[in-house]
């Protein structure tokens, strides 16, 4: 992903952004998708600068995601359930109570309970943001709690690398609003097809990110 302002000299600046995709790191505690910026001088085309990017791009998505969250979810929203307990999970956890402040309960699934807990745990910490917010953890293999989670949603993040979906779209209540960003590629599926079928855009409807 490269990138030129226009001007010139230091004024001009050139960047590239290298992403990976490695989902074995998860096993050796590291990021799954590890990214690095590179700055350059324009005029020259020599390096100024490497940047870590990883937590950045996890920034960024989360940042688009709660800027269509600010435009199109219910303003009295309640209840967030984030599906994935990664990076990408705990920015969205962060920037959904920033886009709507009144959430008062946030639900983490994920297939392994123990990382969706260790989540839960970090996002306590921030007491700034999650003072007086329930955070509750949970697996994906509890179909119960999935489906309860889901049918009390005012917001649902997705933000895995699933090839199945992960809920039924049935369980929707009206007005729930979607950020769908794990899937990446033909072979992955977050969402269903009784979900995309519901989806409409606009304000205070659900949207659906494909």
């Amino acid at each position: 992903m490269q990138a030129l302002l226009p001007g010139s000299g230091d004024q001009a600046p050139l960047g590239l952004k290298i992403v990976s995709v490695r989902t074995a790191n998860a096993e050796k505690g590291l990021p799954t998708v590890p990214a690095t910026i590179l700055m350059f001088d324009a005029e020259t085309g020599l390096p100024s600068a490497v940047v870590e990017a990883t937590w950045l791009t996890a920034l960024r998505t989360a940042a688009g995601s709660a800027a269509a969250t600010k435009l199109l979810a219910a303003a009295d929203a309640q209840v967030l359930v984030v599906f994935g307990a990664g990076l990408q999970g705990e920015a969205h956890a962060l920037t959904m109570l920033a886009a709507r402040p009144a959430l008062r309960k946030v639900v983490v699934l994920n297939r392994g309970l123990e990382r969706a807990q260790v989540l839960c745990a970090t996002l306590k910490k921030d007491v700034a943001a999650f003072s007086g917010v329930e955070v509750v953890a949970a697996a994906l293999a509890d179909g119960a709690a999935v489906e309860a989670a889901v049918r009390e949603a005012d917001i649902i993040c997705t933000t895995t690398n699933s090839s199945a979906p992960l809920f039924d779209g049935v369980w929707m209540r009206a007005g729930c609003h979607i950020n769908a960003i794990g899937s990446y590629t033909p072979e992955m599926q977050e969402i269903d097809e009784s979900s995309v079928c519901r989806c409409r855009v606009g304000t205070q409807l659900s949207l659906l990110q494909l």
